[in-house]
């Protein structure tokens, strides 16, 4: 996750220059269509930054499992980001997508939702 982190962190300097460089173009009274291109990307990257947060702040002996705690899931998220963004990232881990796959399918026979908190649906 270090490495992942490190390439989103060097993706947000570049993304601040590439936002900086708009500063200088003549106000045509609407956004540059460069801008959306922008935004999309920051969007990303906040999704990515979530991601990290939540896991660094998981509690390990949570009710589902602790499945936050473990870094599969920020793994497969981070991976599939980068992709988006056009960055270089490794390829996952051998066996992630699937044992995350059956961390899911846990979920669904036990009857808890699919989001960060893993509740009992009734």
């Amino acid at each position: 996750l270090a490495d992942l982190a490190r390439v989103f962190a060097t993706e947000v300097r570049h993304l601040g220059e590439r936002c900086a460089a708009l500063l200088g173009r003549p106000d045509t009274g609407g956004l540059a269509p460069a801008a959306y291109v922008l935004v999309d990307r920051y969007c990303l990257l906040i999704a990515a930054a979530s991601c990290l947060a939540v896991r660094e702040n998981a509690d390990p002996a949570a009710g589902d499992g602790g499945l936050l705690a473990e870094p599969d899931w920020a793994l497969l998220a981070l991976t599939r980001f980068g992709r988006r963004l056009g960055l270089e990232v490794p390829d996952l881990p051998d066996g992630v997508a699937r044992d995350l796959a059956a961390r899911l399918v846990d979920r669904y026979r036990d009857g808890r939702s699919f989001d960060l908190y893993g509740m009992r649906l009734t």
